[in-house]
């Protein structure tokens, strides 16, 4: 009975012994696992940064040269006013402004990503925000015979007023570019 015993006994010490290694082994491979986690997460974080950095440098870059050419099409516009050419080049402006919008907006976005500027959150009436947004697009919609109505209806968000006034123009510039009707 004694040798019994001490057989069980040394069979339940194996089984443990066993079992500890084997959860020594499984803690060892999440451990590997959770690391190489980290890993991509911080890799995965920095090229977030460096695209958002290139942005920023990209946009802040290629801004100069958008305006310089928005001026030279104004003197075109000028000097071509009255003439068959007229419309084209006031479509060209229109590129042009349209790409300098672009250009602010990645470069508000990247601003964002990095942090580099925090948004200016305050309470203000819709009312303000709408009628800049409609002078702004009001002739684009009527050249495409489309109608462009805003409803404020009296109410108020609380928003950085700059950054949610890009956000809608480009909606709105995007929904007048593709929509026929």
């Amino acid at each position: 009975a004694g040798a019994l015993a001490t057989l069980t006994a040394i069979g339940i010490v194996a089984a443990r012994g066993r079992e500890w290694r084997a959860g020594t082994r499984a803690l060892a491979l999440r451990d590997d696992r959770i690391d190489a986690l980290v890993a991509e997460r911080d890799a995965a974080q920095r090229a977030d940064q460096e695209k958002s950095r290139f942005l920023a440098i990209a946009s802040h870059d290629l801004r100069q040269p958008v305006h310089a050419i928005g001026l030279f099409a104004a003197t075109l516009e000028r000097r071509l006013q009255g003439s068959d050419e007229e419309p084209l080049v006031r479509n060209m402006i229109r590129a042009i402004d349209g790409l300098d919008r672009s250009f602010n907006a990645m470069l508000d976005v990247s601003r964002l990503d990095a942090g580099t500027i925090e948004p200016n959150v305050q309470r203000f009436a819709l009312r303000d925000l709408f009628r800049r947004l409609h002078m702004h697009f009001a002739g684009q919609a009527e050249l495409k015979d489309l109608g462009l109505r805003f409803s404020p209806g009296g109410k108020s968000v609380n928003s950085d007023p700059h950054l949610l006034e890009r956000i809608l123009g480009n909606l709105v510039q995007n929904a007048l570019k593709y929509t026929e009707q």
